[in-house]
């Protein structure tokens, strides 16, 4: 099946740090970027930018997490777990982050989230349709293996890389047979990206391997968080003196 993005990037000016993924996950409970309950990446920003994982959840989920006595029945609790998209929405709108997907079009081979089984259609163009909106960005924290290969690929175009030494290093290879190979950093490691004179985006950037915020992924919330943590860390004071209010409570 193939399908386009939903939403498309959401930057502003003001962005400094941006969260790149591949693309949204087939269940979704809100119209934004990580809208399935079940990531744990909302829990992840929660903890980074307001040291609260419940912060961009509703107030009916943040009581139900605080107060409910444990579940044996773990469907039965995340049923009461919502995100919340105005909170959500408005966090992306008036802080200096911003969020966009390296893919535009894709195919599921097999009508899954995986990232094994999407086939890149249309891809985004990083500098056109994101850097040339965020003059200030200082950061891009990928957030899996293959929305990481695909973001070297489309800036290798435009600029070379430095290690996290500043030595300079090849992260996109051809094998004899013609086939490309990355040398990425592992989790939590950082490359810096120099663009070329003739690009229309001018500032280096660096780029960050974060984890996978998938469930799927067997790493414990708290170092996920540390990993992101780190990352924004580099670029932006934290944590931010409070949490975003939803639009219904404005």
């Amino acid at each position: 099946m193939d399908e386009d993005h939903p939403i498309g990037p959401v930057v502003h000016a003001d962005s400094r740090v941006l969260f790149c993924g591949t693309f949204p996950p087939v269940r979704k409970s809100i119209r934004f970027y990580y809208p399935n309950a079940n990531n744990d990446m909302w829990k992840v920003l929660g903890q980074v930018f307001y040291d609260d994982a419940d912060a961009f959840y509703t107030a009916a989920s943040r009581a139900s997490s605080l107060f409910s006595a444990p579940s044996k029945h773990a469907s039965c609790h995340a049923a009461t777990r919502a995100l919340d998209e105005a909170r959500i929405v408005r966090f992306a709108d008036s802080q200096p982050v911003g969020f966009f997907d390296v893919c535009r079009r894709v195919r599921r081979r097999l009508g899954t989230s995986a990232d094994d089984n999407i086939e890149a259609l249309e891809r985004t163009n990083v500098v056109r349709d994101v850097l040339s909106h965020t003059p200030h960005c200082a950061g891009i924290i990928t957030t899996g293996t293959l929305a990481l290969t695909m973001l070297l690929d489309d800036l290798s175009v435009h600029g070379t890389f430095l290690t996290s030494s500043e030595a300079p290093v090849e992260v996109v290879l051809k094998t004899r047979q013609g086939k490309r190979k990355y040398n990425i950093p592992p989790i939590g490691g950082q490359l810096k990206w120099v663009p070329s004179e003739a690009c229309a985006f001018h500032s280096a950037v660096w780029i960050y391997r974060g984890p996978s915020t998938s469930r799927a992924l067997p790493l414990k919330l708290e170092d996920k968080t540390r990993h992101y943590r780190l990352a924004v860390a580099a670029h932006l004071p934290l944590p931010l003196t409070s949490a975003p209010a939803s639009v219904a409570n404005m």
